[in-house]
């Protein structure tokens, strides 16, 4: 990871995600990856986003939308809808607290349902 930071630390266009749906049993080891890049950071001229995304499902082994608000990250992607959360059709009002960055992937699973559900093209 030090080699990365170090490799593209003077690049202005960088932010770092942990990995991509990864799955709830490794919560600790992705608070631990943000805490290691913001620590090592701080050591450089520039400092970048680094960020966690959801897992999508429902399954119990997934994280949950509070697992990323609560975590060390700048940036989250939630998944779609928690109680009291729809981010597909009704996104709960900002906080602050974290930047949210919507993946359609997690929000509605495979793009080209919500195309063919009526929902409107990118194109």
């Amino acid at each position: 990871m030090k080699k990365v930071v170090d490799t593209v630390n003077d690049l202005d266009n960088v932010m770092y995600e942990v990995g991509n749906e990864i799955k709830r049993h490794s919560l600790s080891w992705q608070y631990h990856i943000i805490n290691y890049i913001h620590d090592y950071e701080n050591t450089k001229p520039k400092k970048h986003p680094v960020g966690m995304t959801s897992t999508g499902g429902d399954a119990k082994d997934d994280l949950t939308n509070d697992d990323l608000f609560n975590s060390p990250a700048d940036w989250i992607s939630p998944k779609s809808a928690e109680p009291g959360q729809n981010y597909s059709y009704n996104p709960p009002p900002s906080v602050g607290k974290k930047v949210i960055i919507s993946d359609t992937d997690h929000l509605w699973g495979i793009l080209s349902n919500q195309v063919r559900n009526g929902y409107g093209s990118l194109f």
